[in-house]
């Protein structure tokens, strides 16, 4: 039994701070210290060090080369490193938030050493392949951030414990997300304060769907629907190609003067609480982060009925479901609102009201304590 604090190493190789950095940033930064000493351990090249960390948490910037043959050398120097940090900090439980996986493929066997317990947080759909080379099977627990991506999981890779697997919704912080005056936002993007804005925020990706929302102005625009679609974010690829795509296809719609591109922000509450719709027509969702967030601002969602989305709302309560890869679904959704003014209004108080109910930070953050306490046989309180 641990008087003290457990101290836990977090650690995460991602090279963009996306939702997985944003959802381990959110933990950190509520986790009771009375139970659980953190420590963070990160690719320098994420940017996560110049993000709002508390300040009593210790950081240890790394970057772990990838796994390969022609690596041996600096692999043998990076699994040492690790063991040396892991040494020197006493540290009693590890906490793998996968960014790219190598966290786990370096971490399996340094802790298997020290006899430590790992916690394995996935926080997409990984394939059977990338599993079996990390050798997931190797954690002591493995988390997901919805039922759905949990039993996908299982069901293409059978041969992992399901004693092992859990799943732990997304929470956000309130003190953060919340409905916000959009005035001056307005006027500096230049839009009217009677036109409608539709959303749509995410990586620029194929499977998040910008290009089903550019399919879904033009219908709507041909069915003299008029509103200000933003798109918000940018792609992290080096060709860009997809951008390129989404940007050409405006041209040959004809509704560059509808459409703005914003790329990538840092006031994302702000630009959801500027939104009076935001659409999310991802082809896959592990869960949906974006959904919560705009939620709490105040902002109903039109969302693929695709993974953990569905486990966020029921159809009415801040929001509609529509069918992934179906763009006439979508537009159909979306003209509810536009048909429905009174019952849009209603939605924005019941997309807060969801949220408050289930997915504030301080739940999912107790959660988290609690599967860190009980796998040290820790009493949770």
């Amino acid at each position: 039994m641990h008087k003290k604090p457990v101290r836990t190493l977090f650690i995460t190789q991602s090279k963009i701070f996306s939702g997985a950095e944003v959802n381990l940033l959110a933990l950190l930064n509520t986790i009771d210290t009375h139970k659980v000493s953190p420590y963070l351990c990160f690719d320098p090249a994420s940017g996560m060090d110049k993000q709002d960390i508390r300040q009593n948490i210790q950081v240890c910037p790394l970057s772990l080369p990838p796994f390969e043959k022609k690596n041996v050398f600096l692999i043998a120097v990076a699994l040492i490193r690790l063991l040396w940090i892991l040494m020197r900090l006493g540290v009693d439980l590890v906490y793998v938030n996968v960014g790219t996986g190598s966290e786990f493929k370096f971490l399996a066997p340094v802790c298997r050493l020290l006899r430590l317990p790992i916690i394995l947080h996935l926080h997409i759909h990984e394939d059977d392949a990338s599993l079996s080379w990390i050798k997931a099977d190797r954690a002591d627990r493995i988390l997901f951030p919805s039922k759905a991506t949990m039993e996908a999981v299982l069901e293409t890779s059978p041969w992992l414990d399901r004693e092992k697997c859990f799943f732990v919704h997304n929470g956000i912080d309130l003190g953060k997300h919340f409905p916000r005056p959009i005035e001056k936002l307005k006027n500096k993007l230049a839009i009217a304060n009677n036109s409608h804005v539709i959303g749509i925020i995410g990586q620029l990706k194929k499977i998040k769907g910008q290009h089903l929302f550019l399919e879904m102005v033009k219908s709507l625009s041909s069915q003299g629907i008029n509103a200000v679609y933003l798109i918000v974010g940018c792609d992290t690829s080096r060709d860009k190609e997809y951008e390129k795509q989404l940007r050409q296809t405006v041209i040959d719609y004809g509704i560059e003067n509808m459409v703005k591109f914003l790329g990538f922000r840092n006031d994302i509450p702000d630009l959801m609480s500027l939104c009076d719709l935001l659409v999310v027509p991802s082809i896959r969702e592990p869960f949906g982060r974006v959904v919560i967030e705009a939620m709490a601002c105040g902002t109903p969602v039109v969302a693929s009925a695709v993974g953990g989305i569905v486990e966020i709302f029921k159809d009415g309560e801040g929001g509609l479901f529509c069918q992934a890869n179906d763009v006439d679904d979508l537009t159909e959704k979306v003209k509810i609102f536009f048909d429905n003014p009174v019952w849009w209004e209603e939605q924005k108080k019941k997309a807060i009201a969801t949220v408050k109910r289930n997915f504030t930070q301080e739940k999912h953050t107790k959660i988290i304590e609690s599967h860190i306490l009980k796998l040290l046989g820790e009493q949770v309180i």
